[in-house]
């Protein structure tokens, strides 16, 4: 997303996104590791990379301190009144094709860091109307939401996320995902 040989971003873009459900199937539990990098790269991406001028973060930032609740509004509201930039339309492509390839590995482990990274970004968009109004449409929301109806499946016991705290662990660490994200802006919640 640099500018540079955007002749060539669309074709390596889908030579990318054609060989990752198999990457993902070769390297079984390494994929782990990658898998929540791929993701750190993506929503980093999605942001442009720290890039003042960018949407996301240019609204990210107008919004000053985020909303306490996430904000629920129709997307025709969501007051986006300027074109996208195409660093972010491509941007956005690779991170909604790239969750849509990975959120559809029904019952793989080895994809859930990913997954994590990617709804906690989401998650932390849905505080500033105008950033999530940039992703919402894009997001493959359906995929999530039987991705998501999949992993409760494999719940035996559903009081340990029924109640209202957060169910924690006997160890006590953190994922690894959740070290990779500290410091990131959009991992603060």
């Amino acid at each position: 997303f640099s500018g540079k040989q955007i002749d060539k971003l669309q074709s390596t873009m889908d030579d990318f996104l054609q060989s990752l459900d198999s990457q993902i199937t070769r390297s079984s539990r390494k994929w782990l590791e990658a898998g929540y990098h791929m993701g750190i790269s993506n929503c980093c991406s999605v942001i442009g990379y720290g890039n003042e001028t960018s949407p996301i973060s240019k609204s990210l930032k107008q919004s000053g301190a985020a909303d306490d609740e996430p904000q629920y509004q129709p997307m025709q509201e969501s007051g986006l009144d300027s074109p996208v930039p195409d660093e972010l339309v491509n941007a956005l492509k690779l991170f909604s094709r790239t969750y849509g390839i990975v959120a559809s590995r029904d019952g793989d482990p080895n994809v859930l860091p990913f997954l994590h990274v990617s709804l906690v970004f989401v998650y932390h968009l849905t505080f500033f109307p105008e950033a999530i109004g940039y992703v919402a449409p894009e997001f493959p929301w359906k995929r999530t939401a039987l991705m998501m109806n999949t992993i409760l499946g494999s719940f035996k016991n559903y009081s340990r996320i029924e109640g209202s705290t957060l169910p924690k662990s006997e160890s006590q660490r953190p994922l690894l995902e959740d070290y990779a994200m500290r410091g990131l802006a959009w991992a603060d919640r």
